[in-house]
């Protein structure tokens, strides 16, 4: 029973990590689609009216249910893309969390499906792929395949079964 109590409280917090990771992803893929060359600095906005967001404002999926997904200044329509990436971001770190408990792999794991949500809603907001989400992806993996302790051998062999 203790044991079960304590994987739904991780779960819980890893459905609201992933969920405030999404919410911030698509905030700054948004800002980056928009021509913002500083998507990650300012505090969040309505994009119709500009009102600067507060904290109750901000709560992953319950604020945009609660305004049946309306601003609260101006009453137009939130994009349901900050819902989607919400829900994706929980989604993931919560079955990524029950997939590899916590483990030093659960950390590449998180990096990984992090930089593929960041990499979808870029897409989804501008219709491109930046070749620096790309890079980082391809990174992330190189960092992670060393602390993990792989050898080149494993990774040489890894490399022909994709080619």
């Amino acid at each position: 029973m203790e044991e079960q109590l304590l994987t739904a409280y991780l779960c819980f917090w890893l459905a609201v990590l992933g969920a405030v990771l999404g919410s911030f992803l698509d905030c700054a893929a948004s800002r980056w689609a928009a021509g913002d060359p500083h998507p990650f600095r300012g505090r969040s906005r309505c994009g119709s009216c500009g009102h600067t967001l507060g904290a109750r404002d901000l709560v992953p999926v319950f604020s945009f249910l609660l305004r049946r997904g309306r601003c609260r200044w101006c009453g137009e329509a939130i994009p349901a893309r900050c819902l989607v990436s919400e829900l994706a971001g929980a989604a993931a770190f919560l079955c990524l969390g029950l997939r590899f408990g916590l483990s030093l792999e659960l950390g590449q794991w998180f990096a990984f499906a992090a930089l593929l949500l960041a990499l979808s809603l870029t897409d989804w907001a501008a219709r491109i792929l930046p070749d620096k989400l790309l890079l980082l992806l391809a990174a992330n993996r190189a960092v992670w395949f060393f602390v993990l302790g792989h050898g080149v051998r494993e990774g040489l062999e890894a490399a022909k079964a994709f080619a």
